[in-house]
């Protein structure tokens, strides 16, 4: 009878105790809620519809037809600022468009893109939070922007 009694009062605690769980389960476990969350540096569809709404700031000018006037000289670029970028670790940059080419600039730096088998060299003589001077050779002209 001690038997009997022992028996039903152990089988029940062993139907509802908690299963062994091995380390190897738990790294699977891991492994497929990774697999449900979703990465959060990803952009969702919300946002990038958000994004399709926004138009750029700053006005542009048309884009020339040529970039050989009738005298045959080089026109002067069409040169867009896209942006500015400022950190306390690192130095200042500017990033600019010239023909479909996107050029990033710290001050001091320079870059050469060739247009029309003319080269064009930009210099970056100041980036601030006020201002950005740039120097466009050959025309030996200063952009402000």
């Amino acid at each position: 009878m001690r038997v009997l009694l022992f028996l039903c009062a152990c089988f029940p605690v062993l139907l509802w105790a908690e299963p062994m769980v091995s380390p190897l389960s738990n790294v699977q476990n891991i492994q497929q809620l990774q697999k449900i969350l979703r990465d959060p540096t990803m952009m969702g569809g919300g946002f990038r519809k958000a994004l399709e709404g926004i138009t750029p700031s700053g006005i542009e000018s048309p884009i020339e037809e040529s970039d050989i006037d009738e005298d045959g000289e080089l026109k002067f670029p069409n040169i867009v600022l896209v942006a500015k970028v400022f950190s306390k670790t690192q130095p200042a940059m500017a990033v600019f468009r010239v023909k479909d080419t996107m050029l990033h600039f710290e001050q001091g730096k320079q870059a050469s893109i060739i247009i029309s088998n003319e080269i064009v060299t930009l210099y970056a003589q100041e980036i601030n939070q006020h201002r950005i001077k740039l120097l466009v050779q050959p025309f030996n002209k200063t952009l402000y922007f």
